[in-house]
């Protein structure tokens, strides 16, 4: 259901993976994980996930639910890439972080929320083998006292 009509099929992924593999080319599968999630988050099943329900594009941290769905996509994404050394997480352009009334709840920052969300990605990414990376935007400005 999440996959773009025009993707690869597996057997062109694995045909390109093995190429670049020849030729000493490391891929880095880049799979959103916070923001940028617009082709997961406007199917129906999904809305409920939405840190701001008009926002198609970023997950609630606070929602269990979405830990979860970001773990099957993950999961997904490391299986197809076995040779890879690392996950590329997204994490950028967060906007309406901390939004939502679960946030709120919280009490929390949107600096604290964010790596908070992003460190447990990120500890899933550890277990499937592979070395995480983020885009930086979410962090630059992050102050000590943001995050307390």
């Amino acid at each position: 259901m999440l996959r773009h009509p025009h993707c690869l099929t597996s057997e062109q992924l694995q045909d390109l993976l093995s190429a670049a593999h020849e030729n000493f080319i490391d891929v880095i599968p880049l799979q959103q994980t916070y923001g940028h999630l617009e082709y997961v988050l406007k199917h129906p099943e999904f809305i409920h996930l939405r840190e701001q329900p008009n926002h198609v594009a970023e997950l609630c941290p606070m929602k269990s639910q979405s830990l979860s769905l970001v773990h099957r996509l993950l999961k997904d994404i490391s299986d197809l890439h076995p040779h890879s050394r690392y996950l590329h997480l997204g994490g950028d352009e967060v906007r309406n972080i901390g939004t939502c009334d679960h946030c709120k709840a919280a009490g929390k920052s949107s600096s604290a929320l964010f790596i908070s969300f992003m460190n447990q990605v990120a500890k899933y990414a550890i277990e499937l083998g592979k070395q995480p990376i983020i885009w930086h935007d979410m962090l630059k400005d992050a102050r000590m006292r943001k995050l307390l």
